[in-house]
C-alpha cells in the first residue's frame, strides 16, 4: 500500500510539474519517477534508523558504559523479542526502542550506581536519537528506567505521562529487557546466545555459554517476576548440547 501510494503521488507531480499529456509512454515514465521517490524514500528511512542506533552507542561512550555488557544485553534482549513475537504482539517500532533501551539501560551509573536505573531515566528522557521521536524516546527512557527495581506503577510520574497504549508496550518491552540483563548480571558474558521455546505454562531457554551461571540464575529468579506476571510463563535455563543441565531459576 505504501509503495503504491509513493508511485502514484510520483506519477502525479510528473505530470503537473511538466504539464504532460497522459498516454503510454509517458504513464510508464511517470511510475518510473514514483518508484524512484519511494526507493529513495526507503532508502534514507533505514539510514535514519541505522543512524539512531550507532547514536546510541555513542551516547552510551559519552557517559562509560560497559559496551560489552550493553551489546550483549541488546543482543539478548532482541533475541528474546524476536523469538517471542506471538507472546508480546509488538511490532517494529517498538523493536528499535527496545534496542535503544537495551544500549542505554546503565548509563545513569555515570551519575551514581545508586539509583542508577533512575538516573538513566533522566539522562535518556533528555537526549535526542535520530529517528526517534520525543514520545518514542520518552518510551526508551521508561524501559531502561524498568529494567531493575520496582515494576511500573501509578506513582511513578514518567511512566504515567505515557499514554494507556505506550503504557503496555513499555511495561512489555522492559520484561525482556530485565530477563536478557539477568542473564549478563556480573557484566562477564559468560552467556553468548540463547534460543527460547515456548510452552503453554513456561518459557525454556536454551543458552548458549558456560554452564552454573549461579549469579544469573539468582538474579533471572528476581527479575524474571514482570514476565510472569504479563506473560504467565516461568523461566527455566537450559544448556545448548547438555540435555539434563539447567533447572528452574
Amino acid at each position: 500500500m505504501i509503495a503504491s501510494n509513493y508511485i502514484v503521488a510520483g506519477t502525479l507531480a510528473y505530470f503537473l510539474a511538466n504539464k504532460t499529456q497522459v498516454t503510454g509512454p509517458t504513464l510508464i515514465l511517470g511510475m518510473v519517477v514514483g518508484l524512484f521517490f519511494f526507493i529513495a524514500f526507503i532508502t534514507f528511512s533505514r539510514a535514519i534508523k541505522t543512524k539512531g542506533i550507532a547514536s546510541a552507542v555513542t551516547i552510551g561512550r559519552r557517559y562509560h558504559f560497559d559496551c560489552d555488557h550493553a551489546m550483549l544485553v541488546s543482543k539478548l534482549s532482541l533475541r528474546l523479542f524476536d523469538q517471542l513475537r506471538s507472546l508480546h504482539g509488538l511490532g517494529a517500532a517498538d523493536r528499535r526502542i527496545l534496542h535503544a533501551a537495551a544500549l542505554l539501560h546503565d548509563i545513569g551509573q555515570f551519575v551514581s550506581f545508586k539509583g542508577h536505573h533512575k538516573h538513566s531515566l533522566y539522562l535518556i528522557s533528555h537526549t535526542e536519537l535520530p529517528g526517534f521521536s520525543q514520545s518514542e524516546m520518552q518510551m526508551v527512557a521508561n524501559v531502561a528506567r524498568y529494567h531493575r527495581k520496582a515494576h511500573p506503577a501509578e506513582h511513578h510520574t514518567s511512566f504515567m505521562e505515557l499514554d494507556e497504549s505506550e503504557q503496555v508496550r513499555v511495561t512489555r518491552l522492559a520484561s525482556l529487557l530485565r530477563v536478557a540483563d539477568a542473564l549478563d548480571r556480573e557484566h562477564v558474558q559468560r552467556v553468548t546466545d540463547l534460543t527460547a521455546k515456548l510452552g503453554d505454562d513456561e518459557l525454556v531457554l536454551w543458552l548458549d555459554g558456560t554452564a552454573g551461571l549461579l549469579m544469573e540464575r539468582w538474579s533471572l529468579k528476581k527479575k524474571a517476576n514482570l514476565f510472569h506476571k504479563l506473560f504467565g510463563r516461568k523461566l527455566k535455563l537450559r544448556f545448548l548440547g547438555e540435555e539434563n543441565e539447567g533447572g528452574e531459576p
